[in-house]
């Protein structure tokens, strides 16, 4: 423990942790928020690129349908 009271850590990839007189307190280090927000980018590509996928399937769908359709009401005719 640091016999001043003052914050501890805080290097690279070391979070600082304040002690002494109030409660601590987590400081993350930059490379730990940089990580979060690679994180966060790859899960937003990831559900942009599943909702493209899905919205180009269902158009596809809607196509076959239509062919289907129209060939089952030429022949019924």
């Amino acid at each position: 423990m640091n016999a001043g009271g003052g914050a501890t850590g805080g290097g690279p990839g070391n979070p600082g942790v304040q002690e002494g007189g109030g409660p601590q307190q987590y400081h993350p280090s930059p490379s730990a928020l940089s990580a979060a927000a690679m994180v966060a980018a790859a899960t937003a590509t990831a559900t942009a690129t599943a909702s493209v996928v899905a919205l180009q399937e269902r158009q596809e769908m809607n196509s076959q349908f239509s062919q289907v359709s129209n060939i089952i009401l030429t022949h019924a005719i």
